[in-house]
């Protein structure tokens, strides 16, 4: 198991349907709180559609970081094409 998650590191996107591209960018811990405010290890920043990971933390860690951030994506993703929460939008 942990072999096979070696020779898959973090992506610097995931691409949802309708060219929907949600940016994934590790940075630098002073970076990140510089923007975004101390203690904040991992964010997902909508006006940008970019996820933003401290680079410094263990790799499992930004990992579990990035699962976090990627469900907040998915809302945006879901009221952006979809028209909101379970899917709103007409047929």
């Amino acid at each position: 198991m942990l072999r096979s998650l070696k020779r898959h590191p973090i992506p610097e996107h995931v691409d949802l349907p309708f060219g929907y591209r949600v940016m994934i960018k590790q940075v630098p811990r002073k970076e990140l709180e510089e923007h975004l405010g101390n203690g904040v290890m991992a964010s997902w920043v909508v006006e940008d559609q970019t996820i933003y990971l401290d680079k410094s933390r263990p790799i499992k860690k930004r990992r579990a970081d990035l699962a976090h951030e990627l469900v907040h994506a998915l809302a945006d993703w879901q009221a952006k094409v979809l028209g909101g929460p379970l899917g709103d939008a007409k047929n």
